[in-house]
């Protein structure tokens, strides 16, 4: 590699020896900036100069020092040092950018110094102090590349350090850049160098989180979408969930459900924090990249109590194998956890639903729009469902989500003739289980088809059908936990709706409280379903049975204005609602259920 541009006796300062002007020779170049300095600086000009003045004494000098850099030259937001070591130069940068996450935690979004660092290793040219060339080029355009409190090196310099450094590595590909005739090969530090503020766990208090599981857990987080398209988001959320649904069907896994991994899409988070604030031992993260027929998928599984890999691979594959790399993932993860596969698991977890990519590309669509069940979103959802169908007629995921549609349609309260609405929900669920009965939404959706046709027993039978096919599967549990109520059994709504929130740690959206609350009040539990209710911002939500459910505990409890006022919000929201209409279709199976609920809505001033 060359000898050191200049040895330094960083004890006493004094320079031993020193290059003539314009000489050659490769060094180890890291480049650094702020992100967002001109921001910082205009908010807060004396306040940032001052924080950054800190930051330099008191953690970026004395790692240079201590890796035996030689800083070349600062500017008001940037940096540019010269390494004889490249292992030396990446170390420098991982432990800097660990510890200004560290010093980030509790500081506001807006307020954070965050710094880009771009490393290469390459010919430079010296003239007196300071240096140029290609190399000193490249790692300013790679700083340029990293996004804020991230690493990204060239090829040359991963080739050096892959196996000496503590820090696993994310392959980008080529990346062309400003100035430079050829592309450059580019690699990013991966997340567990920095150490954002991390969400609160859902109990809130910032403590340690969930206890182990007494069997292996992992979450896993968001594949990060690659593509440069941010309408590709759904298919790398939806690899990252089909992989999650796939991990679920294994009863030996303990899996992290999607509600709680989502809440670190986007942000760089270190895996402890995770495998603390989920309570798990490992996590499972990755990223996407779809370019036309072809994807690269990234996946490392890591141990979150020390931060080690246990296991890291890159899948370059033709678009039409994304299933295999799935079905690869998800069969190392448990052949990594020596996890023993139970009766028909293996079968289960091999198996391809559909080898229509279009149609399975529709269903992601799909599902992803389903996520914010609004009325418009929910008709889209249908049509993208029943194109799936049209282009794969074997496919259960179009049947299925179909049916979910009409079922949630029915809910909502937007359904206009809701007997045949049902009557379709139950035949596209009964045609999805017909043609594939391993697809564990066919079964949930069967049980949602019984539902709205006003058999709740039937529905509890085979949502526990769902359960036993996908164990840790938190949706499958929380609609049985739904269907329970229906079927007069609150009380153990509730044990199967608390339950649900260990698979799902950082909270389960509305459906959660909404069902948890509907089971508090079906068991005459007033004060807590008005507590469990009123999460939904004050008790609003898109919800037809929230609006009501928390309308009638107030009704209850004697909380008369904010019974009107809760009433007064349903009728906004559902002007075409009556208690009449409405207990038509209610699926309780006990009537004295139903009256006791109608009953409360009338005394509210509902209409009749």
């Amino acid at each position: 590699m060359g000898q050191p541009a200049r040895l330094r006796d960083f004890a006493r300062g004094k320079c031993l020896w020193t290059r003539k002007k314009s000489q050659e020779d490769s060094a180890a170049i890291l480049a650094a900036d702020i992100a967002g300095y001109s921001r910082l600086m205009e908010a807060d000009e004396a306040g940032t100069l001052e924080r950054l003045k800190a930051l330099r004494g008191e953690i970026i000098n004395p790692r240079i020092t201590e890796h035996h850099g030689r800083i070349v030259k600062t500017t008001g937001d940037g940096v540019l040092v010269e390494f004889a070591s490249v292992v030396n130069a990446v170390q420098c940068a991982v432990e800097v950018q660990r510890e200004m996450a560290r010093r980030n935690a509790g500081v506001s979004e807006e307020k954070r110094i965050e710094f880009r660092v771009g490393i290469n290793l390459g010919d430079i040219i010296f003239d007196g102090d300071d240096i140029y060339g290609e190399g000193v080029n490249v790692a300013a355009r790679l700083d340029g590349l990293a996004e804020p409190g991230s690493i990204c090196v060239s090829g040359s310099v991963f080739e050096q350090v892959r196996n000496k450094v503590d820090a696993g590595f994310e392959d980008l590909g080529e990346r062309a850049v400003k100035n430079l005739k050829d592309p450059v090969h580019v690699y990013r530090i991966l997340a567990e160098v920095a150490v954002p503020a991390a969400p609160t766990p859902a109990g809130g208090g910032g403590g340690q989180g969930p206890s182990l599981p007494d069997k292996p857990s992992i979450a896993v987080l968001p594949f990060e979408n690659m593509s440069g398209d941010s309408e590709q988001e759904y298919f790398s959320d939806g690899i990252t969930e089909d992989i999650i649904t796939d991990l679920s069907k294994v009863s030996g896994l303990f899996v992290i459900a999607r509600n709680s991994t989502f809440v670190y899409k986007g942000k760089p988070v270190q895996v402890q924090q995770v495998g603390r604030d989920l309570g798990v031992r490992y996590v499972l993260e990755g990223s996407v990249r779809k370019a036309g027929d072809k994807v690269r998928i990234t996946a490392q599984l890591v141990e979150a109590t020390t931060g080690n890999h246990l296991w890291a691979e890159r899948y370059d594959r033709e678009l039409k194998d994304i299933f295999a790399v799935q079905d690869e993932v998800a069969e190392k993860v448990v052949s990594a956890l020596a996890v023993t596969l139970k009766g028909g698991e293996e079968e289960r977890l091999g198996r391809k639903h559909t080898p229509n990519l279009e149609a399975y590309d529709l269903f992601l669509q799909a599902r992803a729009v389903l996520e914010l069940p609004s009325e418009e979103n929910v008709l889209y959802a249908r049509k993208l469902f029943d194109q799936a169908i049209e282009l794969d007629a074997n496919f259960a995921g179009g049947y299925a989500g179909s049916s979910w549609v009409y079922s949630v349609w029915i809910w909502l309260g937007y359904s206009k003739s809701p007997r045949e609405d049902a009557k379709r929900a139950f035949e596209l669920a009964q045609r999805a289980m017909e043609v594939d009965p391993t697809f564990g939404w066919s079964h949930t959706a069967l049980a949602a088809g019984y539902l709205v046709r006003r058999q709740p027993d039937q529905a509890v039978s085979v949502a526990e059908r769902a359960v036993q096919i996908q164990p840790s599967d938190v949706d499958a549990r929380v609609y049985l936990g739904y269907f329970l109520t229906w079927a007069g059994r609150p009380e153990k709504s509730i044990e199967t709706l608390q339950k649900a929130i260990r698979l799902n740690p950082q909270g389960l959206g509305t459906r959660h409280p909404t069902f948890l609350g509907l089971a508090y009040f079906t068991a005459r539990r007033y004060e807590e379903a008005i507590t469990t209710l009123e999460k939904l911002d004050g008790g609003f939500s898109p919800f037809l049975v929230s609006l009501a459910a928390i309308t009638a505990a107030y009704t209850k409890v004697g909380r008369e204005e904010e019974a009107k006022a809760s009433a007064q919000r349903l009728v906004e929201v559902f002007p075409n609602f009556s208690v009449s209409s409405w207990g038509d279709a209610l699926p309780y199976k006990n009537a004295q259920d139903s009256k006791h609920l109608l009953d409360a809505l009338r005394e509210a001033g509902l209409p009749e």
